[in-house]
């Protein structure tokens, strides 16, 4: 019996302490500089639109910016991306802009960017061009200047 109740002892310790572990952060993880919501890209075709989502999700993540789950977290900032792609004389052109806009829908700033991808269209769809490669430098150069944004004016 007196086994027993230390055995009990140490297990409620054991899952005590797992309990505290797991209420911390992880050691060296940084506070998000932002909590966003990235709402539907706009302009591109369904699956050229998942992978932009996709891709700016990662990016963000990485710049230490949460991104929402559910429609019904809070966040600090709405992300709203629009993207074209059209056939050039040169290749095909991916130009993009994503306004962020603070909870109440008051625009706080825009970002924007092209980028321009040598060669003929296939097919001649300029869709075809956005590759998870050009998806993932889209996303790379918002989620940083989103990031260098938040820095600055989170002083």
């Amino acid at each position: 019996m007196g086994c027993s109740l230390r055995l009990l002892a140490v297990m409620c310790a054991l899952s005590a302490g797992l309990q505290a572990a797991q209420a911390q952060p992880p050691a060296g993880e940084a506070t998000p500089l932002a909590k966003v919501r990235i709402g539907e890209v706009i302009g591109p075709p369904e699956l050229a639109g998942e992978l932009l989502h996709r891709e700016l999700a990662a990016a963000l993540g990485r710049s230490r910016v949460a991104v929402a789950a559910g429609k019904d977290e809070p966040v600090d900032f709405y992300l709203r991306p629009y993207v074209l792609a059209s056939i050039e004389q040169n290749g095909v052109k991916v130009s993009y802009v994503v306004n962020v806009s603070d909870p109440t829908g008051r625009k706080m700033m825009r970002f924007s960017g092209e980028e321009g991808l040598p060669g003929p269209a296939p097919d001649r769809d300029p869709w075809a061009a956005v590759t998870q490669p050009v998806a993932r430098a889209f996303a790379a150069n918002v989620a940083s200047a989103f990031a260098a944004w938040r820095a600055d004016n989170s002083r």
